[in-house]
């Protein structure tokens, strides 16, 4: 049976590194004002976004900010890159592939069904998503870009060749 002693005058590593951890965060809690400026208080180098008006010039010390525009942006990741005609014609066969898998009849249209058929066909990286009526896809197609569409609860396929969605993938998050 082993006893560790400590040896007097010598800080154990638990204090050495509390000490150590201590002083990072005082240091990283510390707010200082440029070299050449007084105080603490930053102030901003942009002026501040405002509605844009209706009449008139803009306000200012504002920039304008258009919101619906700005959404619009904000959802731009699930639009889809091109697809070049040399691309679009070397995935055609895998295209009609892909439908006439998905469409044969076999039961409830399941995500991991649709994900089984299209693996087989050809596509890679394949991401399927349950709608609640039917099922969304999306898969690597072996010349570059994306197969994707959907299957609904009835059995109907829709899909198409695409590039990538601009957030990645062949499939938006949602």
């Amino acid at each position: 049976m082993s006893h560790a002693r400590r040896m007097p005058g010598r800080p154990t590593f638990r204090a050495s590194a509390g000490l150590a951890l201590a002083g990072l965060l005082a240091a990283c809690g510390t707010v200082s004002a440029p070299p050449g400026e007084s105080g603490g208080t930053p102030t901003p180098a942009e002026p501040f976004a405002c509605p844009e008006p209706v009449d008139g010039d803009v306000p200012a010390g504002c920039v304008p900010y258009d919101p619906e525009w700005a959404m619009e942006q904000n959802e731009r990741y699930r639009d889809r890159m091109p697809m070049d005609t040399e691309t679009r014609a070397a995935n055609a066969p895998v295209l009609e592939d892909a439908v006439a898998a998905l469409e044969q009849p076999g039961g409830r249209v399941t995500p991991e069904a649709v994900d089984r058929a299209l693996t087989e066909v050809g596509l890679s990286g394949v991401r399927t998503r349950d709608t609640g009526g039917g099922v969304v896809f999306g898969g690597g197609a072996p010349a570059g870009g994306c197969v994707h569409g959907a299957v609904d609860a009835a059995g109907t396929v829709t899909a198409d060749l695409g590039g990538y969605i601009l957030d990645g993938g062949c499939l938006p998050a949602h």
